[in-house]
């Protein structure tokens, strides 16, 4: 199972979960324009506008048999835009003295400059971020209360994928988020994804991409990532948190 939020660099997740790994190849949303929320907008592939100091986020993932809910976070030196859609590293770049999640400390990596989670066993919301800080990031406690958004058609995921057909994957049942993550990986480590905003009613993933996969009997895996992001401007820098929910399906064929 791939890192989740791989393609923003070194920062995010070296758990085992399913999602958004460097190797993707990114197929474009065919969806224009951009929504707004308060003071901020979102792109035709759903990230969110500004620039951050810092990324801290949390996320649940309910998978057939198990389940995983930990925490990342990450900050930089020079605020940066966060383009969870692009494959473009964004490695973090500063680092503070520690980090808690509702009392759980967060290991540093030294090899990522960031901070995760080893217990895959958190407990939220609400999620209390205590940073113990620095010179460059001040100390702070934010405690974030946004709800995990929702997908409650992960059942109805396609069991099998023809390569020779575009693919259409509703989004009806999904709730509470600002940008989707759909995602297909078959079982010799190719993948495909679409990342969209939350005004999309379905995902289409044309046979061009399909065929870029190689085909197995019940090796591939159907994913969907939900984010709903909370800017906070604290001490003078603008963080960016955000609450993610993530299913997959996996046994599916692909023909």
């Amino acid at each position: 199972m791939k890192n989740i939020f791989l393609a923003t660099g070194a920062l995010l997740l070296s758990v085992s979960l399913s999602f958004v790994s460097c190797k993707k190849n990114s197929t474009p949303a065919g969806a224009g324009g951009s929504t707004t929320s308060s003071n901020y907008t979102f792109s035709a592939k759903g990230d969110i506008s500004g620039t951050y100091s810092g990324f801290l986020f949390e996320i649940y993932e309910a998978v057939p048999g198990y389940t995983v809910s930990t925490a990342q976070a990450g900050f930089f030196n020079t605020p940066i835009a966060m383009q969870i859609s692009s494959n473009t590293p964004h490695p973090s770049t500063g680092t503070v003295s520690s980090v808690y999640f509702n009392n759980t400390h967060l290991p540093y990596d030294p090899s990522t400059l960031s901070y995760s989670d080893s217990t895959q066993a958190l407990t939220f919301p609400p999620a209390v971020w205590l940073i113990n800080g620095n010179a460059t990031f001040p100390s702070f406690t934010y405690t974030c209360t946004t709800t995990l958004p929702v997908y409650t058609n992960a059942a109805g995921l396609p069991a099998t994928i023809n390569r020779s057909q575009n693919l259409v994957i509703p989004i009806s049942g999904a709730s509470g988020y600002d940008q989707i993550e759909v995602d297909i990986d078959d079982a010799s480590s190719n993948s495909q994804s679409i990342f969209l905003p939350a005004s999309v009613t379905s995902v289409t993933f044309v046979k061009d991409s399909l065929v870029k996969l190689s085909a197995t009997s019940n090796g591939g895996s159907l994913n969907i990532l939900l984010i709903k992001y909370n800017p906070q401007t604290i001490a003078g820098k603008t963080y960016l948190f955000a609450a993610v929910k993530a299913y997959s399906k996996s046994g599916v064929a692909i023909q």
